[in-house]
């Protein structure tokens, strides 16, 4: 049988879908419910928000909006996006009162794996983002104290329940009840790149949405080498506008200074949330001085802050689409999720969607 064509000023290109190297992609064939021309099986995938078939994104929605249904994704496949841009379609930032926890939009699979987020600190009026962007990043990180990293060693050791989903840390480094909402991925090691969100805590525990799969976080004798970031943070101390510590169980896990070099400390929720200072100079023990007195006081109970070198995505956090990680589940479909932790009231301006990427295994 020919290959498909079509005419385009008198000339004939044959039909085939976005050709992929270095990812193994399924090729088209009768047992795997597509054709029978051997092309690489639904190789790329475009979809966007605000159709009469996908409506655009709305901070009190009740149930996630889909964009790849899961029976679009070729078998023994994930999706991997390589673009998502999100624009808010007016001037009314999103928030909602009295939430119990972080409130998000997030681009998960449609088991509630996260892909990118963004709380409602980064859904401003009129904002847009487009991932991926690049930004470096200092999160709280769980692991071996020998796995250095560029600013400095995991604050604490963890183990990890692969039924239940909740990381154990070995110090008590979190506000309790606190961390709600708050997203935690596997940075390096064992099942590198999966990421998930907290819906509970105590001042040593978190648990996520949902257990890690595929692969086990541990911190055991056979993957010390696994280390989790935790991407926002409670302060371990605050002294004053221009004084804060980050978690630090009690030690000196940080290099001295080495975050005056462009790490900004970004509020994103609680007290002095959407604060942005640049930190100028740092301790070993996570001690921080900002260039610029805080115009609203931090605390130690509900505040979580983001240390980043990019201040304008005010926290916002892609999670595989720049590492081009697994972080989605295979033979799962993609969607938008709201979660309001609880608040009332939602409030903002519509947001737009447009995510491209590829399947493969």
């Amino acid at each position: 049988m020919p290959t498909p064509s079509t005419l385009f000023k008198n000339k004939e290109f044959a039909l085939a879908t976005l050709y992929s190297r270095g990812n193994q992609c399924l090729v088209e064939s009768a047992s795997s419910g597509g054709g029978n021309f051997g092309l690489r099986d639904a190789a790329y995938f475009c979809v966007q928000t605000g159709s009469s078939d996908v409506a655009d994104i709305t901070p009190g929605q009740a149930t996630n909006v889909m964009l790849v249904p899961d029976d679009r994704v070729p078998l023994g496949c994930r999706c991997y996006v390589t673009r998502l841009d999100v624009g808010i379609q007016g001037s009314i930032s999103w928030s909602c009162t009295s939430p119990s926890g972080v409130p998000y939009m997030s681009l998960v699979d449609s088991l509630g794996f996260p892909i990118a987020y963004l709380p409602f600190n980064a859904m401003r009026g009129a904002s847009d983002y487009t991932f991926p962007d690049s930004a470096a990043s200092a999160p709280l990180l769980l692991g071996e104290s020998s796995n250095a990293c560029a600013y400095g060693a995991p604050i604490a050791t963890f183990t990890y329940n692969s039924s239940t989903g909740v990381i154990t840390a070995s110090a008590a480094i979190f506000t309790a009840s606190a961390m709600i909402g708050v997203p935690v991925t596997i940075l390096d090691g064992t099942g590198k790149g999966q990421s998930a969100i907290v819906t509970a805590n105590t001042t040593t525990t978190l648990t996520l949405n949902l257990p890690f799969t595929n692969t086990v976080a541990d911190h055991s004798s056979t993957a010390k080498d696994t280390i989790l970031a935790v991407w926002y943070q409670p302060l371990a101390a605050y002294t004053d506008t221009t004084h804060v510590t980050l978690s630090n169980a009690a030690g000196t896990p940080f290099t001295a200074n080495v975050l005056d070099n462009g790490y900004n400390l970004l509020g994103v929720y609680g007290a002095s949330s959407g604060s942005v200072r640049s930190i100028i100079a740092n301790t070993t023990a996570g001690a921080c001085t900002l260039n610029a007195a805080l115009n609203t006081a931090m605390n130690t109970s509900t505040t979580l802050v983001h240390v980043s070198n990019e201040n304008n995505l005010f926290g916002a956090m892609d999670m595989g689409i720049g590492e081009k990680w697994a972080a989605s589940s295979l033979n799962k479909g993609l969607q938008i999720a709201v979660n309001l932790q609880s608040g009332t009231s939602p409030l903002g301006s519509a947001a737009r969607v447009f995510v491209e990427g590829f399947f493969a295994v």
